[in-house]
């Protein structure tokens, strides 16, 4: 993710080692002695690191892919017993594991992140990991016996980036 740090540590050879940019696409920052990383502020791009040994032959190089942190919409929500929803996931390297790291309700969410509340109250929490890259994220469900959604209006403007809280009852 961007404005990640990462240190770079190479093997073998006299041990004086070299780091330096083949790419950087990304706008990193790279310690040449040290091999300390820090990730540039360009998402989605793809950085080259070359690690010589200045008293030996040969280069090895390493790709870093600078991605979007892992997201989830809505973070939040409440849902009707043995209702189900799914979220939209992004970021990452676009693969998600699911896993309810507390069930309350008794729930259960599958492999693609569908999401099925169990038949009791309670708080359930659905962790997001991207597993290429470690990168994380939670959705906290809150199951109630029953919940419905209304508007009182037929139609409804916002202005983009502007919040507003919505009954539910």
């Amino acid at each position: 993710a961007t404005f990640d740090l990462v240190t770079f540590a190479a093997e073998g050879g006299t041990g004086n080692w070299r780091y330096a940019f083949g790419e950087n696409a990304s706008g990193a920052i790279l310690n040449e002695l040290t091999g300390v990383y820090l990730a540039g502020a360009n998402q989605g791009a793809r950085d080259v690191i070359v690690v010589t040994d200045t008293e030996c032959l040969g280069s090895v190089e390493a790709e870093v892919f600078v991605v979007d942190d892992v997201s989830v919409t809505p973070k939040q929500v409440e849902i009707a017993r043995n209702g189900t929803i799914s979220f939209d996931y992004t970021g990452g390297s676009g693969e998600f594991v699911f896993r309810l790291v507390q069930n309350e309700s008794g729930a259960a969410v599958d492999g693609a992140g569908l999401y099925t509340a169990g038949p009791e109250d309670g708080t359930d929490i659905v962790q997001v990991e991207d597993p290429r890259t470690g990168l994380q994220t939670e959705v906290t469900i809150t199951v109630i016996e029953e919940s419905t959604l209304v508007l009182s209006e037929k139609r409804l403007f916002m202005v983009e980036g502007s919040s507003m809280t919505i009954e539910v009852a």
